[in-house]
């Protein structure tokens, strides 16, 4: 994906930390329960603009499944 395009991850991540921010500091006030009935379209518009503009990856499931074995572990013989 291009860089210019995050728009819609951006504001979802924005959104989810104002979302928690106003659960800390304003308990009492009504304002989280809206956010939280508001969160499924922000999700929903998310996850279609990735699955249009997103770009697949250049690897297959086949060709990579056993790829770790070619790595250096890190557990003692």
């Amino acid at each position: 994906m291009k860089n210019e395009n995050i728009l819609p991850v951006f504001t979802g991540t924005l959104y989810l930390a104002v979302y928690v921010i106003t659960i800390n500091f304003f308990p009492e006030s009504g304002i989280h329960m809206i956010m939280f009935a508001i969160s499924p379209f922000i999700v929903i518009w998310m996850v279609i603009y990735i699955l249009k503009n997103g770009k697949p990856s250049e690897r297959t499931f086949d060709e990579y499944f056993y790829d770790e074995e070619k790595g250096k572990r890190n557990i003692a013989d």
